[in-house]
């Protein structure tokens, strides 16, 4: 953060100012306050002046150098994906790239995740999430169990999807199921299990059930 002068001359009060046993008579400035003015001089001529890009240049993917790109990509973990392509990519596609996926992982695990990515693929989404009742934690008594949870504390989450879109229920089991399936396990958090995946009111966890392991399905 850059030093900002006028939030610490908030901090002085008249007081310090009229009994400050340090003050220079020339600038009738105190010690406090002359040391402010040497951390700004400092910022501003030295640090500023030498930093000013880095931020844009690493943050925003519109202006991100080259070079700091493949340790974005290694990063957010789609590195081998990049190294994939026949051909090598722009440095603008790889910009995009980061950009896109920077949106998508930061909504990983949400219903947002969820929905965005379902939106891709010209599909509408919504979960049902069934909530535990009770309480998640020990009821706070010093060791009374051992210093363990309390029973109560419930399981994993079983939620469904429901999916609806003018894509034929054959096309997203033939053609949309691999993608569909990733985006699933892309998304669900580790306290979540599926309990039910459907399409149009028609179900299709019994075709999808395989490509699930154990630890998705309730």
């Amino acid at each position: 953060m850059l030093f900002e002068k006028k939030i610490f001359e908030e901090f002085f009060t008249l007081f310090e100012r009229e009994n400050d046993g340090y003050r220079d008579a020339t600038t009738d400035t105190g010690f406090m306050e002359r040391l402010v003015d040497v951390l700004e001089a400092y910022q501003t001529d030295e640090i500023y002046e030498k930093t000013k890009g880095i931020y844009d240049n690493v943050k925003y993917f519109e202006t991100c150098l080259l070079k700091f790109i493949p340790y974005i990509e290694q990063y957010r973990g789609f590195d081998e994906f990049i190294n994939s392509f026949t051909t090598t990519p722009t440095e603008l596609l790889r910009k995009r790239l980061c950009r896109y996926y920077n949106l998508v992982a930061d909504r990983r695990g949400t219903s947002v995740g969820y929905l965005t990515m379902f939106k891709w693929l010209g599909i509408d989404c919504e979960l049902d999430i069934t909530y535990p009742d009770g309480g998640r934690f020990d009821d706070g008594g010093t060791f009374d169990d051992g210093g363990t949870f309390d029973d109560n504390c419930p399981g994993c989450m079983p939620y469904s999807i429901y999916l609806t879109g003018t894509i034929s229920h054959s096309d997203i089991i033939s053609l949309y199921r691999p993608i569909i399936v990733k985006i699933i396990q892309y998304n669900q958090p580790d306290d979540m299990k599926l309990a039910g995946l459907y399409y149009n009111t028609a179900s299709l966890l019994g075709d999808f059930s395989s490509d699930f392991s154990y630890d998705f399905l309730i």
